[in-house]
C-alpha cells in the first residue's frame, strides 16, 4: 500500500536547540547521511516529485502567495532562499450597461461580489480563489473595487472573473427596494493579468438580452405568489450549473428573467417559494434553450395541504436498549413529475435536526402525489457510533381531515457504524500520544457513487479521535453509503512538539463482510522524519515572517479514475501535502517530511 503524510493544521516552527539539548555540533553527529545546521540534523529527504505553495502574510500588500510547480529538495535539506512573488493589481468599477444617448441611465457603481479563479500550476492542487466586493453608488472617476492577485505567467490559464450582482439572496430586500441582482444578470469574463489592470469599467447587462417570461400557476390555474425565480446554467463544459440570470421575486404569478451572456445551453428554470411558512415544492423546468420565450410553470395536482409531523429517530445501544438520538440532521425529499411534460418537476425538500428528545418536527404535504414518495436521509453528529441513512422511507401517519396538531410518524432507526481500532507508534515502536486521527471518505469512495450521492457523502462529518499515552484510537465510520462499500483516508496529525511527521494511510478499504462490527487495524507505524529548511525573502532580499510553506508530493497514478463509475470530467493526479511550516522573524522555516 502506498502511503503519504498529510498535515491538516498549521504547526509552529520548532525552536533551534542550543547548548546541551542540541542534536549535533557537526554532520558526523547526524544519522542517515544528514547535515548539521544550527544544532539540528537536516536532509536525506524522501524521493519523489514535489511542488510547493508559499503563502504571504496578510499585512504585506506588496507580496502574494507563490506557487512552485516543481520543487527540488537537495540532499542536505536546504531549499535556500525562496522569494515571494509581487502581485498585480486589478481595479475598476462595476456599472450598468447603458445604450448610447440614453440620458436616464445611472452612472453610479453597482454593488457586486467579484470572484477570480484560476487552476493551480500544481497538478491536482486546489484552484486559486480570490474575491472582492464592489461598492455600490460610487460616482464615476472612483474605483468600486481593488484586488491583488498572482501575476499571470507563461503557461498559466487566464483568470476566470465572475461578477454576481448584490441582492440575490433567498428573500427580497426587507425594505422593498429593487436589488442589483433583480436588474442585472451575472457576468463571466477572462483576464490575463500579466501586469496591473487598473481603473477599468466592467458593465452588467446587454443591449439585446435573452429574456424568459412566464406564469406560475397551481393545478387549478390560481396564481402562485412569493416565488424566487432564476435560471441555472453552465459557463463552460467543466463547471457545475450555477445561477446565470437575474433573480425575480415574483409576487403576482408572473416572472421575467434576463439571461447572462456567453452561457451554455440548456438552462433550467427554478421557482422556489421564499415565504418560510410555504411548504410548496420547488418547480424545476429543464431543457430550456437560449432564446427569448415564454415558459409557464404549473404545479402538479394532488399535492395536498400542509401537515406537521414528528419523526422519532432511534438507535440500538450496545446494551440492546432502543434509545432516541439528538442532533441528527433529517432531510426529507420527494419528487413529482408533471403529467404534461417530463421536463417539469416538483421537488419537495425540507430539513431539520432532532431535538434533545430525538424528535424531528417537520412540515410536509399530505397529497396523493407525494404521500408515498417521501425519502429521508439521516446524518448523525460527527464521531457518533450510529451511522447514516441514505435512502429511508417516510411513512406518513393517518391524519384527520382538518386537524392542525402535529402527528407522530413511524420511528426511523439509525444503523450501527463500524469501529476502526488501532494503535499509532513511531519508527522505534514507541506509542504516540496526542495524535489527532481522522477518517475521511477517499476519492475512490466518492467517485463510486452518483453525483447526488457524492454531495450527500461529502456532508457526512469526518470521524476523529485523539490518542492517549497508549497510542490507541477508535474511529466510527459508515460501512457503506448508497450500497457502495466504504473506503477511507486515515490521517494522523502528530503534535508540533513530536519529532514524528504526520502520516496518511490512503484509501483503506473496509472488509466486504456484513455487519463487520469492530475492525482491528495493523499497528500504524509512522516513519522517521527528514527535516528540510528554507528562508523566505521579499524582492529586496529582506526576511519575511509568517509565511506558510506547504510541500506537495505528486503521483502520476490515476488508476482510481479508471476503476470507478462516476469520476470527474478531468481527473487530476493524486496530490497530497507532505508537511508545512511557518517562517519566523528571521524568515527561517523548517518542516518535517516522512521517509516511507
Amino acid at each position: 500500500m502506498m502511503r503519504f503524510s498529510f498535515l491538516l493544521l498549521v504547526a509552529g516552527c520548532l525552536e533551534v536547540p542550543t547548548g546541551p539539548g542540541q542534536e549535533c555540533s557537526t554532520s558526523s553527529d547526524c544519522d542517515r547521511g544528514e547535515t548539521c545546521s544550527e544544532g539540528l540534523c537536516y536532509g536525506n529527504p524522501p524521493q519523489g516529485q514535489f511542488a510547493a505553495t508559499l503563502s504571504a502574510p496578510s499585512t504585506r500588500d506588496d507580496l502574494i502567495s507563490t506557487e512552485l510547480a516543481s520543487l527540488v529538495i537537495p540532499a542536505d535539506g536546504w531549499l535556500g532562499e525562496i522569494q515571494l512573488e509581487t502581485p498585480v493589481t486589478i481595479s475598476g468599477r462595476i456599472e450598468a450597461f447603458c445604450n448610447t444617448g440614453n440620458q436616464t441611465c445611472s452612472t453610479l457603481s453597482v454593488g457586486a461580489q467579484i470572484r477570480l479563479t484560476r487552476p493551480s500550476r500544481i497538478a491536482g492542487a486546489p484552484a486559486l480563489r480570490f474575491s472582492v466586493q464592489s461598492k455600490p453608488d460610487l460616482p464615476r472617476g472612483t474605483d468600486s473595487f481593488t484586488i491583488r492577485v498572482p501575476r499571470t505567467q507563461p503557461g498559466d490559464e487566464s483568470w476566470s472573473v465572475t461578477i454576481d450582482p448584490d441582492g440575490g439572496g433567498d428573500k427580497p430586500a426587507a425594505d422593498g427596494s429593487t436589488t442589483a441582482a433583480e436588474l442585472f444578470p451575472p457576468r463571466r469574463l477572462a483576464l490575463s493579468a500579466t501586469d496591473d489592470i487598473e481603473h477599468q469599467t466592467y458593465t452588467l447587462g446587454d443591449p439585446a438580452p435573452v429574456v424568459i417570461t412566464g406564469t406560475l400557476r397551481d393545478a387549478f390555474s390560481n396564481s402562485l405568489t412569493n416565488y424566487r425565480v432564476v435560471a441555472l446554467g453552465r459557463w463552460d463544459g467543466e463547471t457545475n450549473a450555477t445561477e446565470v440570470s437575474t433573480v425575480d421575486f415574483a409576487t403576482d404569478g408572473t416572472y421575467s428573467i434576463e439571461i447572462a451572456d456567453n452561457v451554455m445551453a440548456p438552462l433550467e428554470i427554478v421557482a422556489r417559494p421564499f415565504d418560510e411558512n410555504d411548504v410548496s415544492p420547488t418547480l424545476r423546468l429543464r431543457n430550456v434553450n437560449l432564446a427569448s420565450q415564454q415558459r409557464n410553470l404549473t404545479q402538479p395536482s394532488g399535492l395536498g395541504q400542509r401537515r406537521v409531523i414528528d419523526v422519532p429517530v432511534q438507535a440500538l445501544a450496545g446494551s440492546g436498549e432502543v434509545k432516541t438520538v439528538a442532533g441528527v440532521r433529517v432531510i426529507v425529499t420527494a419528487l413529482v413529475t408533471s403529467t404534461l411534460t417530463d421536463d417539469l418537476r416538483a421537488v419537495f425538500t425540507k430539513e431539520t435536526t432532532t431535538n434533545e428528545t430525538g424528535i424531528a418536527r417537520i412540515s410536509v404535504l399530505d397529497g396523493p402525489a407525494l404521500v408515498n414518495s417521501y425519502k429521508v436521509r439521516l446524518v448523525p453528529p460527527a464521531s457518533s457510533t450510529y451511522g447514516v441513512v441514505d435512502s429511508g422511507t417516510l411513512k406518513l401517519p393517518a391524519m384527520g381531515a382538518t386537524s392542525t396538531d402535529p402527528v407522530t410518524a413511524d420511528a426511523m432507526r439509525l444503523p450501527a457504524r463500524v469501529a476502526l481500532r488501532g494503535t499509532v507508534v513511531d519508527s522505534h515502536g514507541n506509542a504516540l500520544d496526542g495524535v489527532s486521527v481522522t477518517a475521511r471518505r477517499s476519492q475512490r469512495f466518492l467517485w463510486s457513487v452518483s453525483d447526488d450521492d457524492q454531495a450527500f457523502l461529502d456532508e457526512i462529518p469526518a470521524s476523529t479521535a485523539l490518542t492517549p499515552e497508549s497510542g490507541e484510537f477508535i474511529l466510527w465510520v459508515d460501512p457503506a453509503v448508497a450500497d457502495i462499500w466504504g473506503n477511507y483516508d486515515l490521517f494522523f496529525e502528530t503534535p508540533s512538539s513530536s519529532p514524528a511527521p504526520n502520516w496518511l494511510v490512503p484509501d483503506y478499504a473496509l472488509p466486504r463482510v456484513p455487519n463487520p462490527g469492530t475492525i482491528t487495524l495493523a499497528t500504524i507505524v509512522i516513519p522517521d522524519g527528514a527535516r528540510i529548511h528554507a528562508k523566505v525573502i521579499d524582492k529586496d532580499g529582506a526576511a519575511v515572517e509568517g509565511c506558510d510553506l506547504r510541500v506537495f508530493q505528486i503521483s502520476s497514478n490515476d488508476n482510481v479514475c479508471m476503476e470507478v463509475g462516476h469520476p470527474p470530467q478531468t481527473c487530476p493526479p493524486a496530490t497530497v501535502v507532505l508537511g508545512h511550516g511557518l517562517s519566523d522573524d528571521r524568515g527561517k522555516l523548517q518542516l518535517t517530511l516522512p521517509r516511507p
